[in-house]
């Protein structure tokens, strides 16, 4: 159950965040890059066929972004964003989620990983909730209040919510593998940097969508 939870919220987180030119795409690269970081810290024998499936699949998102980043030549679509999103839930498991149980590690120890890999698109998905709820709306409808649409309506271009969205991810990928390092070095203490880094971005985003007025 909770297997289909995970896979069914990560296709619809990245699917409605694909709302805006390269963002789906950038925010997917950065995690399936911090799932290979994640699997050499913990699995230096990494089968080979997931290096070759991550290796195809990041291959491709970099084809793609080319075209696909402001202004765009080249549309992702429902089925692409969905495809990626159910590729990414899937190494998200096998790279994030399961390694207590592989490795005997404290059982809190992966949500911290997760938080900080997963940051751009939780971050989205749990302030349009809030902002909906609020609202009386429903979640599950389409909008232009994500965070991305927000970040236009304050004056920035689609271009620079790209970028922003780009460094997020970035930033997310280095605390992730940060916090995997300390895992590694039984430092579980320091795993806390990861939930403080997804605080620090969510409050930091849904701030910019508290003013409603503008959503159309």
């Amino acid at each position: 159950m909770l297997t289909v939870i995970w896979v069914v919220a990560v296709m619809n987180s990245l699917n409605m965040l694909d709302n805006m030119d390269g963002i789906t795409g950038t925010v997917s690269f950065f995690i399936l890059l911090t799932c290979v970081a994640v699997f050499q810290l913990f699995h230096p024998g990494l089968n080979p066929v997931c290096v070759v499936l991550i290796s195809i699949e990041l291959g491709a998102l970099i084809g793609f972004l080319y075209y696909n980043v402001h202004p765009a030549k080249l549309f992702m679509g429902d089925t692409g964003s969905q495809f990626i999103a159910l590729f990414v839930s899937y190494f998200g498991i096998k790279a994030l989620w399961n390694l207590p149980s592989e490795l005997m590690l404290p059982s809190w120890t992966n949500i911290f990983v997760v938080f900080a890999a997963f940051t751009p698109t939780i971050a989205d998905t749990l302030s349009v909730v809030i902002n909906r709820v609020k609202r009386g709306d429903s979640p599950m409808l389409g909008g232009k209040d994500h965070t991305t649409h927000h970040l236009v309506y304050s004056g920035k271009s689609d271009r620079k919510v790209g970028i922003i969205f780009f460094i997020i991810s970035c930033f997310s990928a280095i605390t992730a593998i940060f916090v995997s390092y300390f895992i590694t070095i039984n430092k579980y203490s320091f795993t806390w940097l990861g939930l403080f880094y997804f605080a620090i971005v969510f409050i930091l985003l849904h701030r910019i969508t508290s003013n409603i007025k503008e959503q159309i």
